[in-house]
């Protein structure tokens, strides 16, 4: 148990020490929020950066997020997507993802990553989850939880309203 204690804290603060701990203002949001434009394909890019995202210290499921946009060169939105990065000590092989409405997201795996910090081995998920422009909206108004499923591991996490409502701000400027 202690050494299942010790792994859990020596996890968070990795996960602390590498990535900024989610805004929780709306306009600290909005400021790191970028906007590309590919001069070739004349796609441009919406990003915000990659948060923490924790439900206090005591957060069994941390994860960190960003939020991706693109339009197409005529100004049509292609896709809205919440990029996360679940860091274990062990795989989940998430495949699935729904909301606290049961919003079922579009589930994309992107990349597994092993890493260690000293005795610590850790895992790293990414996966996409495509958002609705509606459900992103829906999404806005008040921290929004989703539960990952995989076949060894599901998990609660949470994304602040403050990030979802700037991005939905920016995007809706465009």
């Amino acid at each position: 148990m202690k050494t299942r204690i010790g792994i859990l804290i020596g996890l968070a603060l990795f996960l602390t020490a590498c990535v900024e701990t989610a805004p929780t203002s709306i306009n600290s949001a909005a400021e790191d929020i970028s906007i590309e434009t590919d001069r070739f394909s004349g796609e441009t890019t919406i990003r915000s950066p990659l948060y923490l995202s924790r439900q206090g210290f005591t957060d069994t499921f941390p994860v960190k997020l960003a939020y991706e946009a693109s339009l197409d060169d005529d100004g049509e939105l292609r896709f809205v997507r919440l990029y996360v990065v679940a860091t274990r000590t062990e795989w989940g092989f998430y495949s699935s993802a729904i909301g606290e409405d049961n919003y079922e997201f579009a589930f994309s795996e992107v990349d597994r990553q092993v890493d260690s910090i000293g005795a610590i081995v850790t895992v790293e998920e990414h996966f996409l989850l495509t958002v609705s422009l509606a459900q992103l909206a829906s999404m806005s108004s008040t921290d929004y939880e989703i539960r990952v499923y995989g076949r060894r591991d599901s998990g609660v996490f949470v994304v602040p309203s403050a990030v979802t409502n700037a991005f939905l701000q920016r995007l809706n400027s465009l």
